[in-house]
């Protein structure tokens, strides 16, 4: 670490209605709450000063998650369990942070180093065959891209790059929603240099082609599992196993 400056990674989950937050919204948020804590955080230099804070990558309006992180950069050293403690209290609930840690100021920023993610997208019962669903993905992912108009321009994913792997089945009972939304599809991502794919996305593609009337937003709870770094021989790391010291993780199951 560089001399009176230490990078805190701070782990959280986006559930109940903060889900809705948009990701302009939620940066404020994550502002005030960390300037409420209390904490030693640094700003910016320049004609208009900001705090030291850098994100993962902006979910999808209307997606929650288990695992987001921030980096944010202090000005003086607070061991991570009451750095931890700090931010709770001043947290709300749906964002509230579950584990924290220092890591190398040269570690590089979280959106783009974190290039895998999970998903889970929860069906509602009754809206969509799932047998149907299974065959027309198939056919969709066989396709090996899709197109997509963003504004006026037409754009174009590579599925073989950037989707690892799809399957349907059973929500998980540890889901707290599994009673509405019984059934899951599972897709696991890549981003880089070929673009990222929203699970959205593809799932829209292949409701369209089965003709069903119901957007994915009628019907669908959109979760990102989990984040990981894949190494360029395909190993994963967990975004907290960089911290150079102890985690600091919250007894409170999250």
């Amino acid at each position: 670490m560089a001399e009176g400056q230490f990078k805190l990674r701070v782990a959280y989950p986006k559930s109940g209605r903060l889900r809705f937050l948009g990701h302009l919204e939620f940066l404020r948020t994550a502002d005030r709450c960390i300037r409420r804590s209390g904490l030693p955080f640094a700003v910016t230099q320049g004609f208009k000063p900001h705090m030291r804070i850098a994100f993962t990558g902006a979910l999808p309006l209307g997606t929650a998650s288990r695992e987001e992180y921030y980096d944010v950069v202090l000005n003086e050293y607070v061991p991570a369990e009451i750095a931890l403690e700090q931010l709770r209290r001043a947290t709300p609930p749906d964002l509230l942070p579950f584990a924290a840690g220092y890591v190398d100021m040269r570690e590089p920023s979280l959106e783009a180093w974190l290039n895998r993610s999970w998903w889970h997208l929860h069906f509602k019962e009754g809206f969509v065959d799932e047998h149907e669903l299974a065959s027309t993905l198939e056919s969709l992912v066989g396709e090996g891209s899709i197109e997509y108009m963003r504004g006026k321009k037409l754009r174009t994913v590579n599925l073989e790059q950037t989707l690892v792997s799809w399957e349907l089945g059973a929500s998980d009972a540890d889901f707290d929603y599994a009673e509405h939304y019984p059934y899951v599809l599972r897709v696991a991502t890549r981003s880089g240099q070929d673009g990222s794919l929203r699970p959205q996305l593809l799932l829209a593609q292949a409701l369209e082609r089965m003709g069903c009337p119901h957007t994915v937003d009628e019907i669908v709870y959109p979760l990102r599992h989990k984040l990981a770094h894949e190494t360029e021989k395909g190993s994963l790391i967990d975004a907290l196993s960089r911290c150079t010291g102890a985690c600091a993780r919250a007894e409170a199951d999250r």
